[in-house]
């Protein structure tokens, strides 16, 4: 797109003009604006709920993590043989 210099604006200026009347241009710029504003508050707000998901996904990767060494830990502890020679799987398979 090239760029738009003051006789190009000033052509886009009386188009606008024409089509909406002098009148109502000051409300079309005030609504534009209040759009405008709407949209870059939104914008804000969707960055806010990522980075809240973001951080709950991160707290439950690391919970997972702490119960996947746990369960590691047991199933350890369970496959150590005890004092009388059997592991603790070997007493509940008799």
């Amino acid at each position: 797109m090239p760029n738009l210099g003051g006789p190009e604006l000033i052509i886009i200026l009386l188009i606008f003009v024409l089509l909406f009347g002098a009148s109502k241009l000051p409300a079309l710029g005030r609504s534009m604006g209040q759009s405008i504003t709407n949209f870059k508050k939104g914008v804000e707000e969707g960055k806010g709920e990522e980075d809240k998901a973001a951080a709950e996904a991160e707290r439950l990767r690391t919970q997972a993590a702490e119960l996947e060494a746990q369960a590691e830990q047991l199933s350890a502890k369970a496959d150590q043989p005890s004092l009388n020679g059997s592991s603790a799987a070997d007493r509940q398979h008799r």
